[in-house]
């Protein structure tokens, strides 16, 4: 975790009215460093000004190698995805452009001898299907290559007041965005923290070039995740025996 406290070092030790963007940055990244068990739901909107477009996520995992993601895209063209561990066996959805064309999604050990797949490692399987793959999913997981990556995505924060997310209220966090630490700017990002470092919500706004001409996008991330809660076993049945 050395390169993300980068983050707040240096900086002295702030009240909750007085903290600093580094350190809700930071705050966050430890909130879910080292979590042995949480469950919860991350909601995408993407709304280009004359529709939406949503996409459901439900994941969860334990300490015991048992983890589950599930996505769905809910409007338009429908398509979705699963990754489920029950601690002996991982089964995914097929990636798209696979050779073999059968519907029957992969499996693999999650022990193979002495080595033991973590939720991590999971995570990363599930990576490679996923609909939408994004900043808090990476956040919720916790991988550090991942929160490592985000500091470079997150470019010029600062605090920009409070906001109220349903019956949730956090510090906003705001500035530019890019796909990567190399890349150029993509857009202006807007990220609400609990004062406990739970990741409320992540906007994205960007210009996309479109036939039509330039056209906005909103991304809207809505999360709702329970540290310390375990999801109940049945969500870590694996789909062939569902």
């Amino acid at each position: 975790m050395t390169t993300l406290l980068l983050l707040a070092t240096a900086q002295p030790a702030a009240s909750p009215q007085n903290v600093t963007a580094g350190q809700l940055i930071s705050k966050m990244f430890l909130r879910y460093h080292g979590v042995k068990s949480m469950t919860g739901n991350i909601l995408l909107t993407i709304d280009d000004g004359r529709g939406k477009v949503r996409v459901e996520s439900s994941f969860g995992f334990t300490e015991d190698s048992k983890m589950f993601m599930r996505q769905a895209k809910v409007d338009g063209q429908k398509a979705s995805m699963f990754c489920v561990s029950d601690g002996e066996i991982v089964t995914y959805t097929r990636p798209e452009g696979l050779l073999d064309q059968r519907l029957t999604p992969l499996k693999e050990p999650v022990k193979i001898g002495e080595a033991v797949k973590t939720v991590q490692d999971l995570y990363g399987i599930a990576v490679g299907v996923m609909i939408d793959r994004s900043l808090p999913q990476d956040v919720m997981f916790g991988r550090r290559t991942d929160q490592e990556a985000i500091i470079g995505q997150l470019v010029n924060y600062h605090l920009d007041g409070k906001a109220q997310v349903g019956n949730r209220e956090g510090f906003v966090v705001a500035g530019t965005y890019r796909s990567y630490a190399e890349a150029l700017p993509r857009g202006l990002y807007r990220m609400v923290i609990s004062e406990q470092g739970d990741l409320i919500q992540f906007i994205l706004d960007e210009q996309v070039a479109t036939p039509e001409g330039m056209t906005k996008l909103r991304w809207t991330w809505d999360v709702d995740a329970k540290i310390g809660v375990a999801p109940p076993d049945s969500a870590f049945r694996l789909p062939s025996a569902q």
